[in-house]
């Protein structure tokens, strides 16, 4: 018995059983907790893990409508299907998540929102401000820009895409190509990084296909998701988008200035134009929603909603129907200009255009697309002249540039060399779909029963090819309306534009990268920011100023003798002299004005600088010009509710200055001031193009009235012998565009102005004035550069007003103001 005992004490305490005991009881305790779990609370931890999380989410608001005087909409809102994507579902494998969803876009042909600010296919070059590419850097590689590297700020497109993939740490067996579309993304998630449940809108106005796709198969999309989202419009695209401006992702600048209102860094706001003008107005209140959300993201149910107000309404001076017809008055103008100039006789003053010109100018503007050219398919023409510019682009120094941009270089030179025939360009120009063509034009064309020249006219006359398209002088230009007695403007044109639509959630590069290699530069707002030599426009300055200060009277007349010595070398000219070799006599200042007479104005300066001439006669005489010049504003910005060019009066010439033909430069929208201010007889208002704001619901918030600056108390008498030399110019027997206004049944005042900026080029050229000349109500400034005479923008003048007052309309201007105030 006792042995018995020993044994069973010998075995309990061998290691054996003690190591069986424990593993015996480590399995009962997991058995009896895996009971417990699967048994008895099973139905419990299944609910867990099928249990929607609930999630507050912002909704965006409706960002405010902007409307011309008479509420027509210049941007509006429209709501649109969209994919989201929640940041703050977590998946493993996200950058094959991230594909998949691109390439079901790419497949149904769908628009994704590219913000990555760098070209879609190599080479990778920056699209973006210099500004906004130091930002970028200063993020990636987490430095502040003062401690960036040489080598760093220096990195290109390509180097600092390698940068990015290794940030955003990009599976490496993935493409280049499709690297650069998961970055696009990631990029997006990143800037939402500070906000975990504010989702990222990845495309929108989605096609119901693209809905259903994504509907069936979430599991193949965790955190997607479609929503309805308000959309920015602009119904009038490229006639106002230098006036509306576009939305975009805010930057560093603006998020600096806006942060202490409210503002994030991944917010949504006005970039230029009105749309960043009247930013805090148009900005709505977001608003919030509690769903119910899956493990994969997948919305269950909405249990709360708190609805975003939406913004203001914005209403400008602007009159869209006049703006309409001016822009039609000024690319009219234009084309008849360049349809004057094809294959007719050499001059001096307006050479003529061949059709070699045409054809590379058309490349120059991207037109016809070079890059277009060097993809062509086999069996086309564009094909056989890619062979071509590839063989020859070979010998050419690279200096930097891309094979598109050899090659454009190239093409060009081969087309004014006849390298290339302009009937294989014409052919370029149908595959490319530049022009349209039938089955008999074609045929036509290969057989050579057409002209290329007659083609080309032909289009450009019907407006199929339009002025900026050719690039040729003269293929840009601007119009301002101003009202004399407000200051609100009511026209403001500048040719070209841009659409601004493509610019709408995220910059479509392809047409942005278009925009930048087009010489005619169709985003820069010519009536703000074009500045040029006034020429004889400046004139009146001169006048005023000169009656004033007792340096000359209404009746007095100066002997034009053609050379002005007076002031000594180098001698100023009158323009008469270099044509004629005469002056233009005795000539008092209606005359002067009427002929635009410099030599009256050379000695009305230096009169003016030779009276106290206490800081030497130069520098009084341009004291005196800047002081005149002042109460005109021609020394500051006008007040408009845009980004605006802001001129300087500094000069050393006061006697080329008197004339404008010194180093003074103003823009159209500075010289509607002026006139504005001449014609109402002194007094200098700010100008302005924002008329009111309103909320949402219509209740008033802002009411923009008539802003006075200065009050000039010039003498009536001075006034008065000014008015009548500018409507001389229209009407006199002498006047330099008498002809133009012979049988116009409006009485107006205007002046011409030309001023050369470079010798091979055409002459800058403006026409200013009001109307009507009794009683004036508008300002007028047309502004052609290198428009070669100032004939063209007078004729653009005459039509504006004939268009302002209902001499080419159907109904009467003045009794549609009182119908609609």
């Amino acid at each position: 018995m006792d042995s018995y005992f020993h044994k069973f004490i010998k075995f309990i305490t061998s290691r054996l059983f003690i190591l069986a005991f424990g593993f015996f009881i480590i399995f009962f305790i997991l058995g009896v907790h895996l009971f417990k779990l699967q048994i008895i609370e099973g139905e419990y931890h299944q609910s867990k893990v099928n249990t929607n999380v609930l999630r507050e989410l912002p909704i965006s608001a409706p960002r405010g409508t902007i409307y011309d005087r008479y509420g027509k909409p210049l941007a509006v809102n429209k709501f649109a299907m969209s994919i989201k994507l929640d940041p703050s579902i977590d998946v493993d494998n996200r950058d094959e998540v991230l594909l998949n969803l691109i390439k079901l876009l790419e497949k149904n042909n769908e628009k994704m929102i590219d913000e990555l600010p760098l070209s879609s296919e190599k080479p990778f070059e920056f699209q973006t401000t210099d500004n906004e590419e130091l930002r970028w850097k200063e993020e990636v590689f987490g430095k502040e820009r003062s401690k960036l590297t040489k080598e760093q700020l220096a990195m290109k497109g390509d180097d600092f895409f390698q940068e990015l993939r290794n940030f955003f740490g990009i599976d490496p067996a993935l493409s280049d190509k499709d690297a650069r579309k998961v970055l696009s993304l990631r990029y997006s998630l990143h800037q939402k990084r500070y906000r975990k449940y504010q989702p990222i809108t990845v495309a929108t106005d989605i096609k119901d296909k693209t809905i259903a796709e994504l509907e069936e198969n979430y599991d193949k999309y965790p955190g997607f998701y479609i929503d309805i989202e308000a959309v920015r419009y602009y119904p009038e695209g490229e006639l106002v988008s230098h006036i509306i401006g576009y939305t975009g992702k805010i930057t560093q600048e603006q998020y600096e200035s806006l942060k202490d209102q409210g503002y994030n860094q991944d917010d949504v706001v006005g970039r230029i134009g009105i749309e960043k003008e009247m930013e805090l107005y148009l900005r709505g209140k977001e608003g919030t929603t509690s769903v119910e959300v899956d493990p994969l993201g997948q919305r269950k149910e909405v249990h709360k909603v708190e609805n975003p107000i939406p913004g203001g309404k914005v209403f400008l001076t602007l009159d869209l129907g006049l703006q309409k017809k001016v822009e039609e008055i000024l690319v009219n103008k234009l084309t008849d200009i360049i349809l004057s100039r094809i294959e007719k006789s050499p001059t001096k003053s307006e050479p003529p255009i061949y059709i070699q010109d045409l054809l590379a100018g058309m490349v120059s503007t991207n037109t016809i697309s070079t890059e277009e050219i060097l993809k062509a398919p086999s069996n086309t023409k564009q094909k056989a002249i890619a062979d071509r510019l590839k063989n020859k682009i070979k010998n050419m120094k690279d200096e930097g540039k891309s094979e598109v941009e050899l090659a454009k270089q190239a093409l060009i030179e081969m087309i004014k060399t006849r390298e290339i025939s302009s009937k294989n360009m014409i052919g370029v120009m149908v595959e490319q779909n530049v022009i349209t063509a039938d089955e008999d034009f074609k045929k036509n064309l290969e057989r050579g029963n057409i002209s290329p020249i007659e083609i080309m006219k032909e289009r450009i006359k019907n407006g199929e090819i339009s002025p900026h398209e050719l690039g040729l002088d003269p293929s840009t230009g601007s119009a301002v309306v101003v009202d004399v007695h407000s200051g609100e403007v009511l026209s403001l044109v500048s040719y070209p534009s841009y659409d601004n639509n493509k610019f709408i959630n995220g910059i479509n590069y392809e047409y942005y990268k278009k925009l930048q290699g087009d010489p005619t530069i169709p985003m820069f707002p010519r009536a703000t920011q074009g500045r040029m030599a006034p020429g004889s426009t400046f004139k009146m300055v001169t006048a005023i100023a000169g009656l004033e200060e007792g340096a000359i009277t209404p009746t007095e007349r100066i002997n034009d003798r053609g050379i002005y010595t007076d002031a000594g070398l180098p001698y100023a000219r009158c323009w008469i002299y270099n044509s004629y070799h005469v002056g233009h006599g005795l000539t008092d200042l209606n005359r002067a004005l009427e002929v635009s007479c410099n030599y009256f104005f050379y000695e009305t300066s230096y009169r003016m600088a030779r009276a106290n001439g206490k800081n030497g006669i130069e520098q009084n005489g341009l004291n005196v010009l800047r002081k005149y010049a002042s109460k005109f504003g021609l020394d500051r910005k006008t007040g408009i509710e845009l980004d605006e060019y802001e001129p300087k009066l500094s000069d050393r010439d006061v006697i080329r200055s008197a004339i404008g033909q010194g180093t003074h430069n103003f823009a159209p929208i500075h010289l509607a001031r002026y006139i504005a201010t001449l014609a109402n007889g002194g007094t200098l208002y700010n100008l302005h193009i924002v008329d009111s704001v309103k909320t949402f619901e219509g209740t008033p918030i802002m009411k923009k009235e008539p802003e006075v600056l200065e009050q000039s108390e010039f003498d009536p008498k001075h006034l008065q012998a000014i008015y009548k030399g500018m409507h001389e110019v229209t009407a006199g027997n002498e006047g330099t565009v008498r002809n133009i206004f012979k049988d116009f049944p409006i009485k107006v005042a205007g002046k011409t102005g030309t001023a050369q900026e470079q010798l091979s080029r055409g002459e800058h050229a403006w026409f200013v004035g009001f109307a009507p000349y009794d009683d004036p109500q508008i300002a007028v400034v047309v502004a052609i550069p290198f428009g070669y005479s100032s004939n063209y923008p007078a004729e653009v003048f005459r039509d504006i007003v004939g268009e302002y007052f209902g001499i080419n309309k159907e109904y009467d201007k003045a009794s549609m103001d009182n119908l609609l105030h």
